[in-house]
């Protein structure tokens, strides 16, 4: 069992879980970090010509998009990016 230490609470990780990243390591497949985004959350735009754009993450169809919205005209814009490029705001 691998533990962690996470705000001053120890927490343990699934065996399923570290497993998982070991066989990954441990192929010969290229292999990334990939930042940990869940729909919905607030994100900024780090890299590329809409840096510093804020917006909601959303996945459909594979892809991820962050999406915009003037609220008074009720009307939304989602725009395509890489997940490399967004960075989670608190």
């Amino acid at each position: 069992m691998g533990l962690v230490r996470f705000n001053g609470r120890v927490k343990a990780v699934p065996d399923e879980e570290i497993e998982n990243i070991r066989w990954i390591c441990e192929s010969s497949l290229p292999y990334d970090p990939f930042p940990y985004l869940r729909e919905g959350q607030q994100v900024e735009i780090v890299r590329g010509p809409l840096k510093g754009l804020r917006g909601w993450v959303v996945e459909r169809e594979g892809e991820w998009r962050v999406v915009v919205s003037v609220h008074i005209l009720m009307r939304s814009v989602a725009v395509r990016v890489s997940p490399m490029d967004l960075q989670p705001l608190r």
